[in-house]
């Protein structure tokens, strides 16, 4: 992995409950700048970051569904997945019910996932499944009610309960195959831990804007 395909792969993300809007015009400002494959914001700014990214198709404009917890009452997703389609969003990443997992309630995942990847249609959808708090036989369970949802990505966590590992990367892609590609996000902050999680099959990577600005001034130097 180069700074290029490094930069294709990268997220930026300002998705803490505190983010004024100059943080927001900054990461949009090194997402243009470097490239990267989205950036994403909370709900409240995804009109905004829109706009900032408008007239350019590269980074596409992105914001969370039921972030952090994912216990929304039914059909709440759906209906925040529209409003930021409507503000401009084009790429949705989407906290899945854990409760509903922990229940064994798969069938109203699957649902769930389905009624939000109908509303974003062609849209880049990811299921964050929070695999830090998962036994590896829920994780399994999560990942089959993605890809039977329909959703385009495994997220391995919101970053709010820990960091991503390589460990975790490793066991999603065993259980997804190709069915549906991986991001990770939560603590990414070394090129080799990156480059190791690209070699394991992920393809996406979340990361804040400080740490991003570190990882491609380490891969400037080399």
């Amino acid at each position: 992995m180069n700074k290029e395909t490094f930069c294709a792969a990268l997220e930026l993300s300002c998705v803490r409950q505190k983010h004024s809007v100059e943080e927001i015009k900054a990461m949009a400002a090194l997402a243009l700048e470097c490239r990267g494959a989205a950036a994403f914001s909370m709900p409240a700014h995804g009109a905004l970051l829109a706009e900032l990214l408008k007239g350019q198709s590269e980074v596409k404009p992105g914001a969370v569904i039921g972030f952090p917890a994912g216990e929304e009452l039914p059909g709440e997703k759906r209906y925040q997945a529209e409003r930021l389609l409507a503000a401009g969003c084009r790429e949705f990443d989407m906290v899945m019910n854990l409760s509903w997992l922990a229940d064994g309630k798969t069938e109203k995942i699957v649902e769930e996932i389905r009624a939000v990847k109908g509303t974003v249609g062609e849209h880049t959808l990811k299921v964050i499944v929070e695999a830090s708090l998962l036994t590896d036989e829920e994780l399994r369970r999560a990942c089959e009610a993605v890809i039977l949802g329909g959703a385009d990505y495994v997220k391995t966590g919101t970053g709010w309960h820990g960091p991503a590992s390589c460990d975790m990367i490793r066991k999603i892609k065993g259980y997804v195959k190709d069915e549906v590609r991986i991001k990770a996000a939560g603590g990414l902050r070394e090129k080799s831990v990156i480059e190791e999680m690209c070699r394991l099959g992920c393809h996406r990577f979340g990361i804040g804007v400080s740490s991003a600005r570190a990882l491609l001034d380490a891969w400037e130097k080399g």
